[in-house]
């Protein structure tokens, strides 16, 4: 796949990776180190940032027996518009619907339930997404008006081709931004739908005027600095949280992340709990369903 409505994002992305590569962790490092840029303008060779399998019946089947073993078969998510959306644009992907999908119905269900006590968010950031697994579930949600992306530029390049697969995006509608003024004019450009953000010119945004900001399972494979850099950009905007991490995590150079000492510090708690769709993962091999290496803690709250 090529990314043909998006050349001139994906050229800016590929000049951004190798300022986006000095601020990696070893955890990314590992799971990069074998990337390659094709001619095509698309990038291959990483992982670590959720499954893209090519849908077909029989492996979709496969997928829906074991995520209802995960869940139970009568959780409520099965039956919720997340779901719905979740399957209409993993068609249009040509992915499977599989458990990081599922994940980000459950996230984006529990969101749509807290929409009006979280004042009605008009935009969202995600940081660390992968395989548009949330950019795609809060377009087809409706909830918001502006989706903003920030992640490394490798792993956003490799966005673009999925984004590139839904219907309604095209030139005028994604853009790149990498600074504050950026980022504050795209917001107010009526025809935008999605920013995306190198990683590396995060902290440097401040206040944006953004109303959520939303991680899940990627905080936990960042340096501890970069993680404190997110959350005064959080503060700096007074914004809604949403995160959903290991409650500790040990990198492979030995970094530990743990997410009680992150800096939560006067932050009003809507939701904080253990999460109960991110405890359990499936394989195809037995046993079939196996438990995270540590238990998964999420936290719903305003920072003022």
């Amino acid at each position: 796949m090529t990314t043909r409505k998006f050349q001139a994002i994906a050229s800016v992305l590929r000049s951004e990776i190798p300022q986006s590569d000095i601020q990696k962790s070893s955890h990314w490092q590992h799971y990069t180190n074998e990337r390659t840029l094709n001619r095509d303008g698309t990038v291959s060779g990483i992982s670590g940032f959720g499954g893209r399998a090519r849908r077909t019946w029989l492996h979709q089947k496969v997928h829906d027996h074991l995520q209802r073993r995960v869940l139970g078969k009568n959780h409520p998510v099965f039956e919720g518009p997340a779901y719905r959306e979740a399957s209409n644009y993993t068609k249009t992907q040509g992915r499977a619907l599989d458990m990081d999908c599922l994940r980000h119905a459950c996230t984006l269900d529990l969101l749509r339930a807290h929409h009006q006590k979280m004042s009605s968010p008009r935009n969202v950031t995600v940081i660390g997404d992968g395989q548009t697994n949330f950019v795609a579930a809060a377009l087809a949600s409706g909830l918001y008006q502006k989706i903003v992306s920030i992640n490394l530029a490798d792993v956003l390049l490799s966005d673009l081709e999925l984004l590139e697969a839904l219907p309604g995006l095209d030139k005028n509608s994604v853009q790149i931004s990498n600074s504050a003024e950026n980022l504050r004019s795209a917001l107010k450009q009526p025809d935008t739908k999605v920013v995306l953000v190198p990683a590396q010119h995060a902290i440097e945004l401040g206040a944006c005027d953004i109303d959520l900001v939303v991680n899940i399972a990627s905080f936990q494979e960042m340096n501890h600095d970069i993680v404190q850099s997110y959350f005064r950009f959080i503060r700096a905007n007074f914004a809604w949280h949403y995160n959903c991490n290991r409650l500790r995590k040990v990198l492979p150079a030995g970094e530990v992340l743990d997410f009680m000492t992150w800096d939560w510090q006067g932050a009003e708690f809507l939701l904080d709990e253990i999460c109960q769709w991110h405890q359990l993962w499936y394989t195809y091999r037995p046993p079939f369903l196996r438990p995270y290496d540590g238990p998964v803690q999420h936290r719903l709250a305003k920072f003022g």
